[in-house]
């Protein structure tokens, strides 16, 4: 089976702002899962995709660790309105833990 992880990076090193929703088409295409009951979290309720699979959850965990080829930035819902998904949930501004549970948009850059 062909690792998400792999297919993301590589599509990141040639897509500059690369979103999570291109992240989930590059799976989809590939027949990797993406929908699942995962959240995946940058701080205390600071969401930066819910609905995970395991395979989409763990791609994006490795893509955010420090240390990777790549770097997080943060971005506009309209950025994800434009590629046709988003969460509905407040917007956050930055990571940081919150009260109540808030989505942080995001873009990956080659690092």
């Amino acid at each position: 089976m062909t690792d998400l992880y792999d297919l993301a990076l590589e599509h990141i090193r040639t897509h500059d702002y690369t979103t999570i929703a291109e992240i989930i088409s590059i799976a989809r295409e590939a027949g990797i899962p993406t929908e699942g009951d995962i959240a995946v979290l940058a701080a205390e309720n600071c969401c930066l995709w819910a609905g995970c699979s395991e395979e989409l959850a763990s791609c994006l965990e490795r893509l955010v660790v420090k240390g990777t080829p790549v770097k997080m930035v943060s971005t506009t819902m309209l950025t994800y309105l434009l590629d046709g998904q988003t969460i509905r949930l407040p917007i956050a501004t930055k990571i940081r833990p919150y009260k109540k549970l808030r989505w942080l948009p995001i873009c990956f850059r080659p690092g």
